[in-house]
């Protein structure tokens, strides 16, 4: 008889706990939590909510507001913010020792949720994961009984943006760091400068914005010259930079956000929009004046001279300013693609290349990169080079992101075997391109879009390496690199929805990249994307053409 009351207590529990069981592993968490288990019950918001923290000093008032604001945009309920934690409905508290520091722990019973972390970053990224819940419930208004233990994969959680081609104002770099910390991303990779258009104010050198931040359309560049958003219609002239206030507030904005923003100064090429403004710093002391064809095989505009001492005193220079902006240890140089033609019939640079006695321009570029790299060491900064700051030696201590996928592994595992550490941004993979619908001629299909599931696939850290020497595979970031992207709805587009299969990546582990679990969670995530007012590409449905080119 025992044996059978028992049963039927079980089958009763079951009963109400069931409902609650499949809702709770149905909500939609993009990225994933690394733990979530399911308990039994709901904590019902309606009524008086408050949320309390033990002290703003500890870090959590910032956080405690931000669910306070949550509130009301997500859940549709006010929210005051009180100090009697036994009594508030949601509870957030700094722990130290107990997780690393972005992780998080996050309990929620039938009398209250609690949340705790390490740092405030880690309470930011656990009430991240509360709006998402907020914002599913916001109907019923009961949050389901669970327990969430999560912390990220990697450190480094980043999304790239080039300003060069196209500029966007500071009202839109916001909206695009509001979406990395939807996703918990904590690194903005911002390329102020290439050859078309240099977007950050340098006080001691002022033609590189009054010069080098405009341009007019040349042949075969059409894509360079917007004219709905021309800044001089009556010039024909196309661009814009920022002020040094415009750039504080932007790192202000993100700092708050948990977010660090690593300027990127491209360098010793990609550089005409510097040599048009300084042209006494190219080898021909000209600007470089481009093909009229440009094609696949037409290699980059000239870089800075490399035998003329003039350049590096102009270089620190602008970095110097540069660390007085960005209070990040990291700073991004570049060293992509150089074109080496006119190193090779320049004077001053062969005298540089003998005087040192290196073996070629390969090894001048090198010794280029690693002289700036050791001025920034002085400074208690870290350069950070596309893979190619490789060629020639990798400076000490310096950071790489691997780009040139179809060149494989075996650069990164040379780097990381070498005690560098790397970021993987690959070509193939990370570099988010618009998403087209309904484009003719291309066959139709449906589920995700091809671009999504490969970035889901992506696998950051070689099978070769050792868990030591993975180690060394800081993590992931996407690129937007803006040739075709010349408006800020197609940026946002470009940016979402690709940026929730990078969250996964860059978040959670090789367990949580389900594709039709993920699908299944992008969709209503979409719906909460729509309600923080962020843009994104749609879906396709049954039925309609989807194409990922650019």
């Amino acid at each position: 008889m025992d044996v059978l009351h028992r049963l039927k207590a079980i089958c009763f529990i079951l009963t109400i706990a069931l409902p609650v069981l499949l809702r709770a592993s149905d909500l939609a968490l993009i990225p994933q939590p690394t733990r979530i288990e399911n308990r039994v019950g709901v904590l019902t918001l309606k009524g008086p909510i408050t949320v309390a923290c033990a002290s703003r000093r500890s870090g959590a008032g910032a956080a405690a507001e931000l669910l306070c604001s949550a509130m009301s945009a997500d859940l549709g309920e006010p929210a005051s913010r009180i100090t009697q934690q036994a009594r508030a409905t949601f509870v957030l508290s700094i722990r130290p020792g107990t997780g690393g520091d972005e992780s998080y722990q996050l309990d929620i019973t039938p009398h209250q949720a609690r949340l705790a972390a390490t740092t405030p970053a880690g309470l930011f990224y656990g009430v991240q994961t509360l709006r998402q819940l907020l914002f599913q419930v916001r109907d019923s208004k009961e949050l389901p009984c669970l327990s969430i233990q999560d912390q990220p994969r990697f450190p480094w959680r980043g999304m790239h943006l080039d300003v060069s081609r196209h500029f966007f104002p500071v009202a839109f770099i916001k909206r695009y760091l509001d979406a990395l910390a939807l996703h918990k991303l904590n690194v903005f990779h911002w390329h102020l400068t290439d050859d078309h258009g240099w977007r950050v104010e340098i006080k001691r050198y002022p033609r590189l914005t009054s010069v080098g931040a405009w341009r007019e359309p040349k042949d075969g560049n059409d894509w360079i010259y917007v004219p709905e958003r021309s800044m001089d219609p009556a010039k024909r002239t196309y661009g814009g930079f920022y002020a040094q206030d415009d750039v504080r507030e932007v790192v202000r904005y993100a700092t708050a956000r948990h977010i660090r923003v690593i300027p990127e100064i491209d360098l010793p090429a990609h550089s005409m929009a510097a040599l048009d403004a300084y042209p006494e710093l190219s080898c021909s002391g000209r600007p470089f004046v481009p093909p009229k064809v440009v094609n696949e095989q037409t290699e980059f505009t000239d870089p800075f001279c490399a035998g003329n001492e003039a350049t590096f005193t102009f270089l620190e220079g602008v970095l110097t300013e540069v660390m007085t902006l960005f209070p990040d240890r990291d700073i991004h140089l570049g060293a992509d693609e150089v074109r080496k033609t006119s190193w090779k019939a320049c004077p001053k640079c062969q005298a540089r290349l003998h005087g040192l006695g290196l073996k070629d321009e390969e090894a001048l570029q090198g010794w280029f990169m690693q002289r700036l790299a050791r001025f920034l060491a002085t400074h208690h900064r870290r350069a950070v080079g596309w893979d190619e700051m490789a060629q020639g030696g990798l400076p000490k201590g310096s950071m790489m992101m691997h780009w040139r996928s179809w060149l494989g592994d075996a650069a990164v595992i040379e780097a990381v075997r070498a005690g560098h550490d790397v970021v993987r941004t690959s070509m193939d993979d990370l570099y988010f391109s618009p998403l087209e619908t309904s484009k003719p001629g291309v066959a139709a299909r449906e589920g995700l879009p091809a671009q999504l599931t490969r970035i889901l696939h992506y696998q950051p850290v070689p099978a070769a390496l050792s868990k030591a020497e993975a180690r060394h595979i800081k993590g992931v970031e996407g690129c937007i690199w803006t040739e075709d992207v010349a408006t800020e709805s197609r940026a946002m587009k470009t940016l979402l929805p690709a940026l929730a299969p990078l969250a996964e990546v860059a978040w959670g582990g090789a367990g949580s990249r389900d594709p039709v679990i993920f699908e299944r969670h992008l969709r209503p995530h979409l719906r909460f994307l729509e309600a923080c007012g962020l843009e994104h590409a749609p879906l396709p449905e049954i039925g309609h053409a989807q194409t990922n080119g650019r």
